[in-house]
């Protein structure tokens, strides 16, 4: 009883904050776009810099969970690719989807509810290198003619790699310059939950039979990349609970945005958000529930 206890504080705020957001979006109408920018300009940037700058973590640390990350994307990918291969299909936005999880609005959110701040910690540092990989190799997928340049335009790339430098090369930063970005880092969770709810209020679903095996591809197959890098790396204690968990989310949202920018299909990509979030309000529960007994 106390883990389903547990488990409820944990997925309880992070529901009613998407919650929120969907209520909003069904009633009225929400400049989502000012809410994203919010986020891709600032309040991610500044919780990757504030949190990796002031991080306890060890370069080994670090390491174990930048490998983890690119191991969890590139093996989700490859079953992705097999399974459109043995259809006779070809879907860029398929791959999106399949290889990048929601690691910033479910799954920070939920590492930080659930293991606290070294969970934060462990949480952002797998996320940073997530981002990069969706701004270098998701955008080799989306745009390839365009990837190398769009790259460098992430400001997530950049406040990751300033915090790190903060971090490991000892760069004083002034306290007030700290306390902003921490100030800023902490309006990301929230904004990013709410906005989560805004854009399923949006989503239409369509071509269910391909939404469902991405889905099962990112919630089963993507725990099961978890496992295995979590095996290889010897990774224990929380780190694994975070690799594991963070590994297992639904599709992330910015999945959408690049489907529709570069137009690879991107009612499907909709779709496919949808039905894995949808799906994860069974599989990550039950999954909390497991990392939080053992």
């Amino acid at each position: 009883m106390s883990v389903a206890i547990a488990v409820v504080g944990v997925m309880g705020p992070v529901l009613l904050a998407a919650l929120a957001g969907f209520v909003l979006a069904r009633s009225r109408s929400v400049a989502l776009s000012g809410l994203t920018d919010a986020l891709f300009y600032v309040f991610v940037p500044a919780l990757l810099f504030s949190t990796l700058s002031s991080s306890v973590l060890s370069p080994g640390e670090l390491g174990e969970l930048a490998l983890a990350a690119c191991l969890v994307c590139v093996a989700s990918g490859a079953l992705g690719w097999l399974v459109l291969r043995a259809q006779g299909r070809r879907s860029r936005g398929f791959l999106l989807t399949v290889m990048f999880a929601n690691n910033a609005n479910m799954g920070i959110s939920l590492c930080k509810l659930a293991f606290g701040d070294h969970g934060l910690a462990l949480a952002t540092a797998y996320y940073a290198v997530a981002a990069m990989l969706t701004f270098s190799l998701g955008l080799v997928i989306a745009s390839p003619g365009r990837a190398h340049l769009e790259m460098f335009k992430a400001p997530f790339v950049h406040a990751a790699a300033l915090g790190l430098s903060v971090r490991f090369l000892e760069i004083p930063v002034p306290k007030v310059v700290h306390a902003a970005a921490e100030l800023l880092g902490q309006a990301a969770i929230p904004t990013m939950l709410f906005s989560l709810g805004c854009r399923l209020a949006t989503v239409e679903l369509g071509a269910i039979g391909l939404a469902l095996q991405a889905t099962a591809i990112r919630l089963l197959g993507g725990f099961g990349a978890g496992w295995v890098a979590v095996m290889l790396l010897g990774s224990t204690g929380m780190s694994r609970a975070v690799i594991l968990l963070q590994a297992s989310m639904p599709a992330a949202v910015i999945n959408f945005v690049l489907a529709e920018k570069y137009d690879r299909d991107p009612h499907l990509v909709s779709s496919i958000i949808a039905v894995s979030i949808l799906a994860s309000l069974v599989s990550v529960p039950i999954l909390l529930a497991w990392l939080m007994s053992n």
